[in-house]
């Protein structure tokens, strides 16, 4: 974890240092990943951990690069002071940093920024209990003892899709409201009514929503496969959703929000895409055909878990600008490790002459394991296949 620590006095430097022994201590972040910005001189903070010296005129310049580079920042001073540092640099809550405040006398620590997805109210418990101070959590569901579901999603490692349904599911929960939750991605997460917090029931698709004091089995309504995405609700109240997919709904309705249901999708990292293009292909054309493929087979491109080559690509400027600028781990790997691929590959001799390999996309899109569930398919010039893995992470590291 990227870990900034401003302080603003020399007592607040004092405290400093022991967050940062703390930190270190409990592995939170190593050296290198830690920063501090002192405004006093300490003798005993080394300069290992790379401790800059300010002066005041200098503080906002340092908390605006650090805030857009840092997992969190953590201020030992007034929190008006930490509220006025940050307030230019927010953007959501899904790219901000945690953010938190520690007073000097190191007697309360407040998460104010990304206390769910960007682990705020967590690192403030971790590091109440190792200084001894208070962790003060104003966070509505955490106060309320419930799981938010963006919090929820953290947990399970999916995406939201959109956070404004997020925050009525949220309003929901504290309201004493279920959320069901149709998981159509069985594949790749296994998930059981004991697995989910309080409050979420896992449904087939229909559920008619009650009080959370209502949990019991006569509020399920199991209607069998087809009955997935079809959520139905009586006369008691919304009906709120999670739906786990990789897949967006066919159903133009259960998109949004309607007047008898809310349903939010969360999105697993689950799919590997085997790639093969011309030389020289750009990075646009590789988007498109990405954008293409993922429309016409109605896939969340944010499932994306890694993209997949040859070897012979690996210094392809179009695949690796894409890679770069959608922050995905891209793989290659040589003929020989594709060919000892197993499995139904839409072959072909003048790719083999070419390359080595029958078939790069399908089988790069393989190589770690999982299935295909979008065969080869060529746009204007770049050939793709999607597969997604098995139950259990993928190698992360690939071989080449």
């Amino acid at each position: 974890m990227k870990t900034v620590i401003f302080a603003v006095t020399t007592r607040g430097t004092e405290g400093a240092e022991k967050i940062t022994d703390l930190l270190i201590k409990n592995d939170i972040c190593k050296n290198p990943d830690l920063k501090v910005y002192i405004k006093y001189k300490s003798d005993t903070l080394v300069q290992s951990r790379c401790v800059t010296l300010f002066d005041g005129d200098e503080m906002a310049a340092y908390v605006q690069a650090e805030f857009v580079r840092s997992d969190a920042l953590i201020f030992v001073c007034a929190a008006g002071i930490a509220v006025r540092m940050i307030a230019p640099c927010l953007k959501h809550k899904s790219e901000d940093p945690a953010v938190l405040v520690i007073d000097e006398g190191m007697d309360y620590c407040i998460p104010i920024l990304s206390g769910h997805l960007g682990g705020a109210n967590e690192l403030a418990r971790v590091i109440s209990d190792g200084l001894g101070c208070l962790p003060v959590i104003t966070t509505a569901s955490d106060i309320a003892g419930l799981t938010a579901p963006d919090l929820f999603a953290k947990s399970e490692s999916l995406i939201i899709t959109d956070f404004e349904k997020a925050k009525i599911l949220t309003a929901a929960l504290l309201e004493g409201e279920n959320i069901g939750v149709i998981n159509d991605a069985r594949d790749v997460l296994d998930l059981a009514d004991e697995d989910l917090p309080a409050g979420y029931i896992m449904t087939d698709g229909n559920y008619h929503s009650g009080k959370s004091g209502d949990n019991n089995r006569s509020d399920r309504l199991t209607a069998g496969q087809n009955a997935v995405n079809r959520p139905q609700t009586d006369d008691a109240g919304y009906g709120k959703y999670i739906r786990i997919s990789y897949r967006k709904s066919e159903d133009p309705g259960e998109a949004g929000i309607r007047e008898d249901r809310i349903i939010l999708d969360m999105v697993p990292r689950c799919l590997s895409v085997g790639i093969g293009c011309r030389r020289g292909t750009g990075r646009e054309k590789i988007s498109a055909a990405l954008d293409r493929c993922f429309g016409l087979h109605n896939l969340y491109k944010s499932a994306i878990e890694r993209i997949s080559s040859i070897d012979l690509k690996s210094d392809e400027e179009g695949l690796l600008d894409y890679c770069n600028d959608e922050e995905l781990p891209c793989r290659f790997y040589s003929a020989d490790r594709l060919n000892k691929v197993e499995g139904d590959f839409d072959g072909s001799g003048f790719v083999s002459e070419v390359t080595g390999v029958d078939n790069v996309c399908e089988r790069s899109a393989v190589a770690e394991g999982g299935r295909l569930i979008v065969r080869k398919e060529a746009y204007d010039g770049v050939t793709l296949a999607v597969a997604i893995r098995s139950n259990g992470r993928a190698n992360p590291e690939g071989e080449k």
